[in-house]
Parts: structure tokens; sequence; C-alpha cells
């Protein structure tokens, strides 16, 4: 079943009439809605993230991975590409199609704003599943972990030249 929540309540989709943005005191947008019963519910969670709600889930095929991008510290062994099993992918209300592993759509977490997501499909192809991101895909994870040291302006470090004989 698909649908709106948060830690407190589940709204399915079925009862929801319309949906709209309303910002809070922040100046945050968050989601108000009308329900089909005529109440309305707002603040459980922001308009953004709305859009981000699945409507309609596809299976993904065996060896489909979501990819985290680790590039935090400043030394080479720091840096990795770790890959979660997706088991399928959401047609969202906003129109995009995004990945879903066990912890949710794009496993739960948001989006890397400099290099976007990533999915590892099958035949080990690195694919951006971001409408905006500026490289569609990569020849494997290794290509996508070098672009994003670049992105992030990390270089490994180089090795010591040998002295001549």
């Amino acid at each position: 079943m698909t649908g709106v929540y948060n830690h407190s309540c589940f709204i399915p989709m079925h009862q929801i009439a319309s949906a709209s943005g309303e910002a809070n005191k922040h100046g945050v947008e968050m989601l108000k809605l009308r329900l089909r019963d005529g109440t309305t519910s707002t603040g459980l969670t922001t308009w953004e993230r709305f859009g981000e709600t699945p409507v309609h889930l596809i299976p993904a095929e065996p060896g489909t991975n979501f990819l985290h991008v680790f590039t935090g510290g400043d030394e080479a062994g720091e840096w990795s590409v770790e890959a979660v099993s997706l088991i399928g992918w959401a047609l969202c209300i906003d129109g995009d199609v995004r990945p879903v592993t066990a912890s949710g759509v794009n496993d739960g977490v948001s989006e890397p704003e400099d290099i976007g997501n990533f999915v590892e499909m099958p035949n080990g192809k690195v694919v951006s599943c971001s409408s905006w991101a500026s490289h569609g895909w990569f020849d494997n994870t290794e290509k996508l972990l070098s672009f994003a040291l670049d992105v992030r302006g990390k270089r490994p470090a180089a090795a010591p030249e040998e002295p001549a004989a």
C-alpha cells in the first residue's frame, strides 16, 4: 500500500482528495492534504518529500544495487562505493522513477546535491537515477568514485617517485 506517513500516522493514497504546499513559520514548504472525508492534514512532511511518494512499484532485476559514495575523509582508504540491493523501482507522485531498497525510496536517504544518486545494473554498468545529474552513466563503480572525488575536490596522493639509479 502506498501513502503518506511519518512517525505518528499513515494516510493511504486513496484517502487523499488533493495536496498543496503551505509555508511554515520557518519558510519551509510543508504538505497540506485535503482528505476525501473533508478534513485536512498538515505538517506530515515537506512538499518536496511528498513528490518522492511512490504510487506504483516495479520489481528490480536481481543483481541491481543502489550505490552510496563515501568520500568524507582525506585518505584514499576512507573513500569507497558501497552497494545496497535494490528491491524495486518507484514511480513517484512527481513523475520521477526512483530506486527502492528495503529502507525505502533512495535507500531512505536524501540525494547528494553534488553528484546525485546512482544504481549499479546487473552487468556492472553504473547509471544515474537523478534527472539533473551531470553524468548519466559510468562503466563501473571505480569510475563513479573517481568522478565523485573530482567533484568534491579530492585527489589520491601521488605515488612517490623512485630515485634515479
